[in-house]
């Protein structure tokens, strides 16, 4: 998982045009690309204004925006799905993450590509992380809440 950056331009720059990562973008809390760099080469998209996090000693929180703290919640949700499938291989992974985007409504998505409808500004969407889960975890598995008659 790689910042595309944050000068807010249609050019996305290596490390994130390697074919082999995910190139991730940020958006704000309206759902709007947020100084993410943007083009071809974008994946997906993340929250990505005023996260929260530690200071570098820390000792304090502070809050953070842009690419550097989107790319956290892709890197984390690839994480997850290896916690339950460790096999899974990287173009599994991603192809995972992209397929279970959800689309912006604000962006028309018009492009198709391999893993679904694309949209120049956002990639195939905002991550989601339950519909990433539920593509590996055992059909067996039951989410279900028991109740006590």
């Amino acid at each position: 998982c790689v910042a595309t950056h944050d000068q807010g331009v249609p050019t996305i720059t290596y490390p994130a045009t390697n074919p082999n990562v995910i190139a991730c973008g940020s958006i704000d809390d309206t759902d709007h690309l947020y100084r993410s760099n943007f083009g071809p080469e974008l994946s997906v998209v993340a929250p990505g204004l005023n996260i929260w996090t530690t200071n570098a000693s820390n000792s304090s929180y502070v809050q953070f925006s842009a690419t550097s703290a989107a790319t956290p919640h892709v890197a984390a949700l690839a994480a997850l799905l290896l916690s339950v499938q460790p096999e899974l291989t990287v173009q599994q992974v991603r192809n995972i993450i992209e397929l279970t985007a959800e689309k912006i409504k604000t962006y028309p998505f018009t492009t198709s590509k391999a893993n679904g409808t694309w949209d120049d500004n956002v990639g195939y969407g905002l991550i989601n992380v339950q519909a990433a889960m539920e593509m590996v975890l055992p059909k067996f598995f039951p989410w279900e809440v028991i109740v006590d008659p």
